[in-house]
């Protein structure tokens, strides 16, 4: 799913430079260092969530007495439907390509992020509501999510600052 993904991406950038040569010569101007860092090492970045979801919900989620490893597992299924997200949305990227849905490839664009952080905190109060009251899983639920936001930051941070 990661090397489809990335293909994907790759894809809509060699079609990019074809059918509009002109965008795609902005973004050469604008220094994109960190975007060249990005695809270069995605598989590394992308397969190191799934430890940071791991270990964030293992601390925020303890009543359901799952060990470290049953936590790993609940990560990466929620990394599948992520993946899945990205995947789609990918696809329909294409659709900018077509005269006439450029609007709805820039709205869908827009919009992944936001699904995917919905579709993160519906799988983990999923796993985890029967736990806890509705409060106090809604309070923790938004706690991971802002968690993970972080972790993801300082990783992406960090990360350049490694491999630069």
């Amino acid at each position: 799913m990661v090397g489809l993904n990335i293909f994907l991406a790759n894809y809509y950038d060699h079609l990019e430079l074809k059918y509009y040569p002109e965008l795609h010569e902005i973004k050469l101007n604008k220094d994109l260092k960190s975007g060249d860092f990005l695809s270069d090492y995605a598989k590394i970045l992308i397969l190191s969530l799934i430890p940071l979801f791991a270990l964030t919900s293992f601390v925020l989620f303890p009543r359901k007495k799952l060990n470290l490893s049953e936590h790993f597992i609940v990560s990466g299924m929620t990394f599948l439907g992520v993946m899945l997200i990205s995947t789609f949305s990918i696809f329909l990227s294409f659709l900018g390509f077509l005269e006439g849905f450029s609007t709805v490839a820039y709205v869908i664009d827009k919009i992944t992020p936001i699904a995917l952080l919905l579709y993160i905190s519906f799988a983990y109060y999923n796993a985890f509501h029967l736990m806890y009251t509705k409060l106090n899983i809604i309070l923790r639920v938004i706690a991971f999510d802002i968690l993970l936001l972080l972790e993801i930051a300082l990783f992406i941070i960090g990360t350049f600052f490694i491999f630069k």
